[in-house]
């Protein structure tokens, strides 16, 4: 019975599935196909050529199908059936040595045909509708047995191919039937691309021709529509090379200053294509959690990170250089693995202190400004380029030093100088002349002090500066009252003892313009200041003194 049953569906669990390396059993250094990251294995060794096996539509089948499930395809020999599978390539040129597909002997009943069926795996050249057009590369196998297996195809001479290609499967022994195996057929899945042909000169939809499986429609017991696709589980092994070159800017800084790192890799074509990185191919498929193609280790035991051009921080130095790793993650099935590393000098910042010889002062006093840890140092405050200042500030005052030690590196830090204001020092006695006759008189203070002055007048309390008049002698005398609080201060007044007082005074002018100087009276010979009283409107300054107010 002529193709009886064209397609007979096998399970997931006939394959071995997930990323496998054809060159060791180092890890991927992606996500494993459930999802979740697997680890990195930074220390796989560096490798510019990467050799892979592109097994676009097995693992397509394998992470998109719900669930997945492979079947046979049958194609024979006597009706000259061929299937392809079209591969994107890119500008860069990629050499295939050979080709891999999944696929047995016949199982179907009643076949009778050789036990031994001799297969032909070729690279072909394709259209823009990746139809195959020129033979590129070919090769045999001998395959036995109805159960399905992974079979090789490997050319004398490799192929250098540019852009896209496809891989042909036919059975070239006579009578012989394979069946070859393809990823599910339903409509409408995301997995469809529409990348495989087949023909056969059993079928008109196809008459000997390669044509898609959408075009046997009708008559024809194919039966597919339009809307349905498959792709032959078949890989070329092919190898190219990966070069990677890093940048880190700056790569002798200060602790705290970010590093710029920058990857630039080849050929880019095939890094950000599906087919030959599993990366793009995640991206392509919108994986809900992707890798990025570049990581970079930067050599302190902090997390991979996983981008091409990231930006760094080292945190406080344990040593005083790095070794970044810039890395390359190349290849689709296999794991292809190139890098570059950059010296990253780090160099600490100075602990840098401020004090000051007197934190506390009082108003007009001065007091040094000591900075450690650096070389140099520059103030602020106007100060400059000063080590050790010397400051007055007239009030609290905060100054920020900046220190830089012999790696030009910089810190800062600051301290308060705390200024108090003076004490109020002043007083006063009821007159400036005062009556032998007269009774002890006692000034008005405001804050707690010593009097004291010159010989003759007497105190009755050099604290209180109540004058004994009974025992002070005739004559002029300045007074001095300082203060005692932790701010002292000090203020004057000239006191005139008498036992005849004078009251004598004038005034420079008798008339004066507002605006000008105010005038004080002059006394005559053994007068002296008293108080002062006038008639309404005129306004003293001081009514000891007699100084008269112009402006008021």
């Amino acid at each position: 019975m002529k193709k009886g049953l064209l397609l007979f569906a096998v399970t997931a669990a006939c394959f071995s599935f997930g990323q496998q390396s054809q060159r060791s059993t180092t890890p991927r250094i992606a996500e494993a196909p459930s999802g979740s990251k697997v680890a990195f294995n930074e220390n796989q060794p560096k490798t510019l050529l990467c050799r892979d096996t592109l097994r676009y539509p097995l693992l397509k089948e394998q992470q998109l199908g719900a669930p997945a499930a492979f079947y046979r395809w049958q194609l024979w020999r006597s009706d000259n059936e061929a299937i392809s599978q079209t591969y994107i390539g890119g500008t860069t040129s990629v050499s295939i040595s050979g080709i891999e597909f999944y696929g047995s002997v016949t199982n179907a009943t009643g076949y009778a045909g050789p036990s031994t069926v001799t297969v032909r795996a070729s690279i072909y050249s394709v259209n823009g509708t990746f139809t195959p057009q020129t033979q590129l590369a070919t090769g045999t196998v001998s395959i036995t047995g109805t159960t399905g297996g992974y079979r090789y195809v490997n050319f004398g001479t490799a192929v250098n191919v540019t852009g896209n290609y496809a891989v042909v499967i036919e059975p070239t022994t006579t009578s012989g039937i394979i069946d070859i195996w393809v990823n599910d057929i339903a409509a409408g899945q995301q997995r469809d691309e529409n990348l495989s042909r087949w023909k056969s000169t059993y079928y008109t939809c196809s008459a000997g021709a390669f044509v898609g499986f959408g075009a046997c429609t009708g008559a024809d017991p194919v039966g597919f529509g339009g809307n349905y696709h498959m792709e032959p589980l078949v890989a070329p092994i092919v190898s190219y090379t990966i070069n990677t070159t890093t940048t880190a800017n700056p790569n002798v800084v200060c602790q705290g200053t970010p590093v710029n790192f920058t990857t630039t890799a080849t050929p880019n074509d095939l890094l950000t294509n599906r087919m030959h990185n599993y990366q793009a191919y995640r991206r392509h498929f919108n994986f809900t959690t992707n890798d990025s193609t570049y990581a970079w280790n930067m050599g302190n035991a902090s997390p991979i990170i996983w981008q091409q051009n990231p930006t760094y921080t080292y945190p406080a130095p344990s040593t005083p250089t790095y070794t970044a790793t810039g890395y390359t993650l190349g290849g689709f099935w296999a794991s292809c693995l190139d890098n570059q590393t950059k010296t990253i000098t780090v160099n600490a910042r100075p602990t840098v202190g401020a004090s000051a010889t007197n934190p506390t002062i009082c108003q007009g006093s001065s007091t040094t400004l000591n900075p450690t840890g650096a070389t140099s140092y520059t103030w602020n405050q106007g100060i400059g380029a000063v080590t050790s200042p010397t400051v007055t500030p007239g009030t609290t005052t905060t100054y920020t030093v900046t220190g830089t030690n012999a790696n030009n590196c910089t810190n800062t830090a600051t301290v308060t100088v705390t200024v108090n204001q003076l004490d109020n020092a002043t007083f006063a006695y009821a007159s400036n002349t005062l009556c032998t006759s007269g009774g002890n008189v006692t000034p008005s203070v405001s804050t707690p002090g010593t009097f004291s002055t010159s010989p003759g007048l007497v105190f009755v309390s050099s604290t209180t500066g109540e004058i004994d008049m009974a025992s002070s002698t005739d004559g002029n005398y300045t007074v001095t009252y300082t203060t005692s609080g932790s701010c002292p201060n000090s203020s004057n007044q000239i006191i005139n003892i008498t036992g005849a007082p004078d009251a004598t005074f004038t005034y420079p002018n008798v008339a004066y313009c507002t605006g000008t100087s105010n005038p004080l009276p002059s006394f005559g010979a053994g007068a002296s200041a008293g108080t002062f009283s006038s008639t309404g409107g005129l306004i003293f300054v001081n009514a000891n003194t007699g100084e008269i107010n112009l402006a008021t």
